[in-house]
C-alpha cells in the first residue's frame, strides 16, 4: 500500500474546490461560483462524518488537509459510468485507465 500511496502526486489536482475568488468570477458562472462553494462545505462535513465513523482507539485520525487530498487524489482519478435510464450514475476507479498518464 505505501508503495501505491507513493507512486501519487503529493500536491492534489486543482478541484474547483480550491479555486481562488479570482479565479471563478473570471469564470463569469454563477453556477460553477455556488458548485464550488458547496463542494467545500460538503468535503469539509464529509471529513467529520468519517472522523464520527472511525474508532477512538484505531490510532491517529487523518487531518483535515490529510482528508482532503485523499479525496481530492481519489475523484480526480475516478470515472463516471452511466447505468440503466432510471439508475443514478456511479463513479469507479479503474487502476488500469489511472496507469495511463504516469511515466514508466
Amino acid at each position: 500500500l505505501a508503495g501505491m500511496i507513493g507512486a501519487l502526486p503529493e500536491d492534489p489536482p486543482r478541484v474547483l474546490r480550491v479555486w481562488e475568488d479570482e479565479e471563478l468570477e473570471a469564470l463569469c458562472d454563477p453556477w460553477l461560483q455556488a458548485e464550488a462553494d458547496s463542494m467545500l462545505f460538503w468535503s469539509h462535513g464529509l471529513h467529520g462524518d468519517v472522523a464520527a465513523l472511525l474508532p477512538e482507539d484505531g490510532g491517529p485520525h487523518p487531518s483535515l488537509e490529510e482528508f482532503l487530498w485523499s479525496l481530492d487524489t481519489l475523484q480526480s482519478r475516478t470515472i463516471r459510468l452511466d447505468q440503466q435510464e432510471g439508475e443514478p450514475a456511479v463513479r469507479a476507479l479503474v487502476p488500469l485507465l489511472d496507469m495511463l498518464n504516469h511515466k514508466p
